[in-house]
């Protein structure tokens, strides 16, 4: 476990799937503020490219950050990665390696999810509707139905 100071970027997407996440960060650790990333922030990563390999870190905005010799540490395996100086794996993860279960195949446009500690599943439906699937039956019902406006929406 790495315990620094930074700024901390969130992203608009993920990259899991599409590059080999090398260190995460942990929220709880920090304010995270809008676009709050929950428990899978990836901070650093590589990835096979073109041939060769590139190597991206989500540290390093600090002046602070250049005289820790463990971040230092760090950059120079991003440098020694991404020339192809050392072994890695950059591969992504493969989605192959991950079982998928459709948990609702009736849904509109689910924009949100979140799992209760009991198993149970919400999701938010664009037009405002509260869905929660039930573990025990796989059935899904209204929580609630939100009142949202979606006019001015493409």
């Amino acid at each position: 476990r790495w315990s620094r100071f930074d700024e901390w970027y969130n992203f608009q997407s993920n990259p899991r799937g599409d590059v080999h996440v090398l260190a995460g960060l942990d929220e709880t650790s920090y304010t995270a503020g809008a676009g709050a990333m929950g428990h899978d922030h990836p901070l650093a990563w590589c990835q096979d490219f073109d041939g060769g390999r590139a190597w991206y870190t989500g540290g390093g905005h600090t002046d602070e950050s250049y005289a820790e010799p463990e971040f230092l540490a760090h950059l120079l395996g991003g440098i020694q990665t991404a020339a192809g100086a050392v072994d890695a794996d950059c591969g992504a993860s493969l989605s192959e390696s991950f079982e998928k279960v459709t948990l609702d195949s009736n849904t509109g446009n689910p924009m949100e999810l979140d799992v209760a500690p009991d198993g149970r599943v919400f999701y938010v439906e664009r037009d405002g509707r509260v869905q929660i699937v039930k573990p025990d039956t796989g059935s899904t019902v209204t929580a609630i139905d939100l009142d949202v406006f979606t006019g001015n929406e493409d």
